[in-house]
């Protein structure tokens, strides 16, 4: 009977800080950085167009969904998934015409804090993700037709991003940048930064 009474006096005392849970979601327009670590520069050899290359650059929209069981909290799950077109290699110009490009999905953890009634603040979130890369290599013509190869490279890690928010009933604005590591078992090299900006819905 006491253990009865014990779990009812915990539950009425949390029932007063669970609310409806929150959703948010929204489309950025994400710009980096990246990086290569050693594996992705060894397998890029087979590559004439890729290889020797150390960084690229990309643009491309990421879209995320955030969902939090405890809206006074805003602390609870994240998920979101990114398309980045090759914009540059080395710090050169580089956009191919088979447009190189990458697809990453990640989840984690996400915190948001708002101030002001909600109306301003800051977020931070930590994911794992997994990344494909996409990249073409020209080996010259075949009558009229380009012969051309497609190198398709794997990798995963984490990542972490921080930034800012602002909040204006059921929509918001956010800005921030994220940091990137892949994950590697025998080098802790590689690594990759976003600068994102966008906004979405909330309810």
């Amino acid at each position: 009977m006491k253990k009865i009474i014990c779990l009812l006096l915990i539950l009425f005392t949390l029932l007063p800080l669970v609310a409806a849970p929150e959703v948010w979601g929204g489309i950025s327009l994400t710009s980096g950085r990246n990086y290569f670590s050693s594996e992705l520069k060894e397998a890029l050899t087979v590559n004439p167009e890729y290889n020797g290359v150390k960084r690229i650059n990309t643009i491309g929209p990421s879209a995320d969904l955030a969902l939090f069981p405890f809206s006074q909290f805003r602390i609870g799950a994240v998920g979101s998934a990114e398309i980045g077109i090759t914009i540059g290699r080395d710090g050169g110009g580089y956009i191919s015409r088979h447009f190189d490009n990458s697809f990453e999905y990640s989840y984690g953890l996400a915190y948001y804090q708002l101030f002001g009634n909600d109306t301003w603040g800051f977020f931070a979130d930590a994911r794992f993700y997994k990344k494909s890369y996409r990249f073409a290599t020209s080996n010259g013509r075949n009558d009229k037709h380009e012969v051309f190869e497609i190198t398709k490279l794997e990798e995963s890690g984490i990542n972490a991003s921080i930034g800012l928010l602002a909040k204006m009933k059921h929509s918001y604005f956010k800005m921030g940048f994220k940091y990137e590591m892949p994950r590697s078992y025998t080098k802790n090299d590689g690594w990759r930064l976003d600068i994102f900006a966008g906004g979405g819905f909330c309810f």
